[in-house]
């Protein structure tokens, strides 16, 4: 077998520890070894420790070798960084999809919402009523169209982005998240209430989207009650666990994993604007923080969406 390991450098290491009298290691080194001891030579990858023998004038006069088989190692990495090479090419498509998504999808849709709002301003005279609603829902669905493609667009790039982990107060984190949604909040007279937040290692914006999402959410789907709206965070071992808690319509609990779900919309969403995208993004960005999402409920009284977030 010896000779089938000398060619892929298992003599050099042997020379090299007869000169300096010094451990060595060889690792993953492609071997052929006789490991049943029937004479067949079975071909694998081992990482070998070369220990000296010394004399009683401690010279060196011989070599101990260990090997340890590593063949099963060596293929499970091989496997991972070919899955990784893979997620990097898909996730250059999907780079190449936002940019498209971006410019190419939404220019038609400009030009069918800029022209049907001219016909309208300068023709609208002459329609009958049922034209003008024809021209309303070309209007309405090129609208939603936009939409569609500026979440999804949000959706293929969480991940993507480059990510920066720093320390955050989320206290601060809510200011900016409150004031981006004041309009929507003092529409519907939303009563929001938060206890004190942690500070965590996150990504910025990242956690901004995330809130957002939740609280628009719970707005969305409000009762004929006045929203109220309570946010809490306490430290449950390496977690942060995180509650958003609504007085809305409720959930039934056969929609609770449906609704992290991309494109998938409740059967009450019917008259209530949106992409089915929300969640979903939601869902995505716990998980790439390393944490996790979910929602429990009682239809006609509320639910409260639960997240975890790493110490």
């Amino acid at each position: 077998a010896l000779p089938e390991i000398e060619k892929q450098g298992f003599g050099d290491l042997l020379d090299k520890v007869y000169q300096t009298g010094e451990p060595e290691f060889g690792y993953e080194i492609l071997a052929k070894i006789d490991k049943n001891k029937d004479g067949n030579l079975v071909e694998g990858f081992y990482n070998f420790v070369y220990q000296p023998i010394f004399d009683l004038n401690k010279n060196v006069e011989g070599i101990s070798v260990f090997g340890f088989e590593v063949t099963e190692q060596v293929k499970s990495r091989e496997q991972i960084d070919k899955l990784y090479n893979e997620v990097q090419n898909s996730n250059a498509q999907l780079q190449n999809f936002a940019s498209i998504a971006s410019h190419d999808l939404q220019a038609p849709l400009r030009t069918i919402t800029s022209y049907t709002q001219l016909l309208f301003k300068y023709s609208k005279d002459k329609f009958e009523p049922n034209e003008l609603e024809f021209i309303d829902f070309i209007q309405n669905a090129s609208k939603r169209m936009q939409e569609l493609i500026t979440n999804l667009l949000e959706y293929s790039k969480i991940g993507i982005e480059k990510n920066f982990y720093i320390s955050h107060d989320l206290n601060e984190i809510m200011k900016i998240v409150l004031s981006d949604l004041q309009p929507l909040i003092n529409e519907n007279n939303v009563t929001v209430s938060c206890t004190d937040l942690p500070c965590l290692k996150t990504d910025k914006i990242q956690i901004i989207r995330l809130f957002q999402n939740i609280i628009t959410n719970s707005i969305k789907y409000r009762s004929s009650n006045n929203p109220v709206i309570t946010i809490s965070a306490k430290k449950e071992n390496d977690y942060y666990l995180f509650s958003i808690l609504d007085n809305g319509i409720g959930i039934n609990e056969k929609y609770y994993d449906k609704i992290f779900e991309i494109f998938q919309r409740l059967e009450t969403d019917k008259n209530v604007e949106g992409t089915g995208i929300g969640l979903a993004n939601c869902k995505k960005i716990v998980e790439q923080h390393g944490g996790k999402i979910w929602v429990e409920s009682v239809e006609g009284e509320g639910s409260t969406f639960y997240f975890q977030l790493p110490v």
